[in-house]
């Protein structure tokens, strides 16, 4: 079950500063950001309202919001000036990305703050989370734990109800997602297509930290991914705790919008599935534990030698690893074509 338009949590991130913040998917946001902000001629325009028949826009602004509500669910002219009215289907195709659930914390981590936090987060929601070319990841309602089953049960989490909790939408397919009206039903464009991946982590609450905390606070469970064709860039979200306020909090974005060519040169479609694990980093001789998301650069043509017509031996997109610091986004790590 999907909610009404209006009512559904959908987000997206916008850069804020050197960081960039969860927002949410709605028609506050700029006209620049359905598009690349860096690149005037990338904004939407007056001459881009023919290319969407019904949206009811005579101006810019009214066409980005025009699209935004469509994508929210409504059928597209309508959700701006006058009432929403629902399409008929509000879920996009699930085709790439394989379903994730995610229920009681059960990684085999032998310490005892990793057991208080297991202990803690035992009952939590289960969670259903999936990639869609809709433009969103998505967390569905997957069981609510039952602590006073029939008599001769035991307690067990109940078969939940399928709802749609939240929306997510990576900053590239933010970009490309006006497309998404436009598409004829042929496989024109691809969103969110790549699988999920979750890990419980551990993230340190200062850079020098070599203690954890006792009560497990400062363990988390993140869902990480890529987008196959729907973008050069990987996302990471904590989704710890579904009951609370703010889920899910927002990690990173690898590359972050805006991030310089040094970076993204080296970036193809993200079809690689992140490896979250943990490393030792060595400071001032002092080694302390990180939490890693280890990535690759992804898939280009130019870097692919069964596509003569494309490949050049020296193109650098998708040719690189690199080491993701789980709390921060930043490199700690990386393995460039040179």
């Amino acid at each position: 079950e999907v909610p009404a338009p209006a009512a559904r949590s959908l987000y997206t991130t916008l850069p804020s500063g050197s960081t960039q913040v969860r927002v949410p998917f709605n028609t506050t946001l700029p006209l620049t950001t359905l598009g690349d902000p860096a690149v005037t001629t990338d904004d939407l325009t007056l001459a881009d309202i023919a290319l969407y028949p019904g949206s009811g826009a005579t101006t810019a602004t009214e066409l980005k919001n025009a699209i935004i509500q469509n994508v929210r669910g409504c059928q597209m002219g309508t959700g701006v000036s006058n009432a929403c009215i629902t399409r008929p289907w509000l879920l996009g195709d699930i085709f790439h990305s394989n379903p994730l659930v995610i229920g009681e914390p059960r990684s085999f981590v032998p310490e005892a703050s990793y057991h208080a936090f297991a202990a803690a987060h035992a009952t939590r929601d289960k969670m259903i989370y999936a990639g869609a070319n809709d433009g969103f990841l998505h967390a569905f309602l997957g069981g609510t734990w039952d602590s006073t089953p029939p008599v001769g049960e035991e307690p067990s989490y109940d078969r939940g109800t399928g709802a749609e909790v939240f929306g997510f939408m990576p900053w590239p397919v933010r970009r490309n997602i006006r497309n998404l009206p436009k598409d004829g039903g042929n496989r024109d464009f691809y969103y969110v297509d790549g699988s999920p991946v979750a890990a419980d982590v551990w993230i340190h609450s200062s850079g020098t930290q070599t203690a954890k905390a006792a009560d497990g606070s400062e363990w988390h469970t993140v869902v990480a991914g890529g987008l196959r064709q729907g973008g050069k860039a990987y996302y990471a979200i904590d989704v710890t705790d579904p009951s609370a306020a703010g889920y899910p909090q927002y990690l990173w974005e690898f590359p972050k919008e805006g991030a310089p060519a040094s970076v993204t040169s080296y970036m193809g479609e993200t079809w690689g599935t992140p490896i979250v694990t943990k490393v030792k980093v060595v400071i001032s001789g002092i080694t302390y534990e990180r939490w890693v998301a280890i990535v690759t650069g992804g898939y280009d043509k130019t870097g692919d030698p069964n596509d003569p017509v494309n490949y050049n031996a020296t193109a650098t997109a998708g040719r690189a690893i690199f080491m993701v610091d789980m709390k921060t986004g930043g490199t700690l790590a990386q393995k460039k074509f040179n």
